[in-house]
């Protein structure tokens, strides 16, 4: 197991669901820019913004609930989150 890997597995459970929801809300986002680009630049489709609109809202609402969650956790995990470095 690597040192990255140890230090990630440290970290609290919310902080956890937090990152990975916010890497999934930027990968959705740049997935609807790229389609946004192909619509309204080129011209060519605009189907690509509706498949990926639908999953880019979702994920954006999880995230939201999970930075509206955060507000409650208590300030000695987030500071120990705050120590790791992933």
């Amino acid at each position: 197991m690597s040192a990255l890997t140890q230090q990630c597995d440290r970290l609290p459970p919310a902080t956890r669901a937090f990152v990975v929801a916010a890497f999934l809300e930027t990968f959705t986002w740049a997935g609807l820019l790229a389609r946004m680009f192909l619509k309204y630049v080129t011209g060519t489709t605009d189907v690509g913004v509706r498949i990926s609109g639908a999953p880019h809202g979702g994920m954006f609402f999880m995230y939201l609930a999970l930075v509206v969650a955060g507000q409650d956790v208590d300030d000695d995990a987030a500071a120990r989150a705050k120590d790791v470095q992933c």
